[in-house]
């Protein structure tokens, strides 16, 4: 849990009219949650969490 949310602050704080890396960062970021959300075999709270940085970012 810490290291998501480390990873997830890490990536916030790239501002996206600066760098093409921010948009690098959020797609593969996007891709490796949703492949997380999907598999679903984490504990709940872990689970909760990707489900709302999805739906809120």
């Amino acid at each position: 849990m810490t290291l998501l949310k480390d990873w997830q602050a890490e990536v916030l704080m790239i501002r996206p009219a600066e760098s093409e890396t921010f948009w690098n960062r959020w797609y593969n970021r996007s891709r490796l949650l949703q492949a997380m959300i999907i598999r679903g075999d984490f504990p709940e709270n872990i689970q909760d969490y990707l489900n709302e940085i999805m739906t809120t970012y």
